[in-house]
């Protein structure tokens, strides 16, 4: 997304390349409105891998019908990992396996 502003499969920085991997000379796109599974989707404010621009766009794209739950917290992409202070977003996990 970060060159070429789709979201779509690894491009492997050739024609040639692309063609050996997908059969077509460009990477493909993911059709996000296809996707049929519940989707609960954490997003970190901090987070400079998956900006909420990003992650804004994947949940506007998505069908209704499969989102569930999306919710910020002041965060960074490896704290929902390694982070010392779980809480936050913990006790919404919690809360999704306890229904």
């Amino acid at each position: 997304m970060l060159d070429t502003g789709k979201f779509e499969s690894y491009d492997y920085g050739s024609s040639r390349e692309n063609q050996a991997h997908y059969g077509q000379p460009y990477p493909p796109s993911f059709d996000l409105t296809k996707i049929r599974v519940q989707i609960r989707l954490f997003a970190g404010a901090s987070d400079l891998l998956a900006d909420l621009t990003d992650i804004d766009f994947m949940w506007k794209t998505l069908d209704q019908s499969v989102k569930n739950f999306y919710k910020v917290y002041n965060s960074g992409h490896l704290t929902f990992l390694l982070g010392i202070d779980v809480n936050p977003w913990m006790a919404d996990v919690i809360k999704m396996i306890d229904l």
